[in-house]
Order: C-alpha cells, then structure tokens, then sequence
C-alpha cells in the first residue's frame, strides 16, 4: 500500500485516513487493518487517539470489527502498567456509544486490560449504559460488588416505574 512510501507524515496521515468521513468503511478498514500490521511503527499514540473515535463511530462497522479482533495485539503494544489504564480509560469512556456484541467484546478489552476500577469509578458512563450495558458489564465482571448493586439498583428502579 503506498501509506509505506509517506515517511514522516505516515503516522498523521493514516490516522486521519482512519477518521475520514470521506472514505467508506471499507476504505477506511483497508487503511486500519495496515496500521494494525504496522503498529509499531504507529505506534501507541496513534492507536489511543484513534480506537475510540473508529469504535464511537455507527458507520465504521468494517473498522470497529477489526480493531476489535486485533484487541490483544493493541494491548500488548501499551509499554507499561500506565499506558494500559489509558487504554482501558478511552475504551471506558466509549462503552455508551456500543450495542451488542461490539459492547460485550469492548469490556472484555478493559478486563484484560486490568480495568475494573477505571470502570467501576467511571460513575458518568455507567449512567450512560442502562440495564443492557449493565447486564453485559456484570457479565464481564462478575466479580464486581459495585457493579452488581448497581445493576440491581437500576433493575428495582424500572421495576418501580
């Protein structure tokens, strides 16, 4: 693909390519999967800026899918305990914006990150999800006490409506 050939603007270049409303989503997946090939030459940067945005995005379904299957190969590109709950932080922030499997497979992302508390302190987006999203992230986490009572607080509250 002639991204190769860009040198130093390579990194801005295919990271606009992948927000572009200008291309298609099939477009637009050709220009993540070779990022994704080549993410240590992106880099992380490029990859935390970007995944949430393609992900948040409903017309990007080709390039959710395949920055979705490629979740472990992203988290291993994290260099630190630190750059990991980035990660899990942007990937928190979008879950509102997910349905189905794209939300389930999101939050097993930020349990394999180590998540749990970047989610379960992230009052606003849990407020966002609803009892689907809970029902999913009690799924995923089903460890979690806060998460339980907060599912089932929801759960009493449509009850009473």
């Amino acid at each position: 693909m002639w991204l190769g050939s860009l040198g130093n603007d390579k990194v801005t270049v295919v990271s606009e390519l992948m927000e572009s409303a200008d291309l298609n989503d099939s477009q637009r997946e050709r220009v993540t999967r070779w990022a994704l090939q080549h993410r240590q030459e992106m880099g992380f940067g490029l990859f935390l800026a970007v995944v949430p945005r393609v992900l948040a995005d409903s017309a990007a379904e080709a390039s959710r899918l395949a920055i979705l299957e490629s979740s472990a190969e992203l988290a291993a590109l994290a260099s630190g305990a630190g750059e990991r709950s980035e990660l899990a932080r942007v990937l928190v922030d979008v879950l509102p914006s997910l349905a189905g499997e794209d939300q389930v497979r999101t939050a097993r992302w930020i349990r394999e990150l180590g998540g749990q508390a970047r989610l379960e302190s992230a009052s606003k987006t849990l407020d966002e999800l609803g009892l689907s999203g809970l029902e999913v992230l009690v799924g995923e986490f089903p460890e979690s006490k806060q998460l339980k009572k907060r599912l089932k607080d929801l759960r009493r509250a449509e009850s009473a409506e």
